[in-house]
């Protein structure tokens, strides 16, 4: 019962002229709005560093 996950033969890729395009235009679409968000992301780390460092050399001044 090891192979239980291989009985689903797998699915024929459509041949639709343009499905191929399209699906690479959706994930480099996803791919860039994910870049986006890692980017917005290490900003906002980025600064509430620098906001933890600015009150750390407060502190210690």
């Amino acid at each position: 019962m090891q192979h239980s996950h291989n009985q689903s033969p797998p699915r024929p890729t459509p041949t639709t002229p343009g499905t191929t395009s399209e699906k690479t235009h959706d994930i480099e679409t996803a791919i860039a709005n994910a870049n986006k968000d890692v980017a917005v992301t290490a900003e906002g780390i980025g600064n509430i560093l620098r906001a933890f460092m600015a009150e750390d050399n407060k502190r210690q001044h």
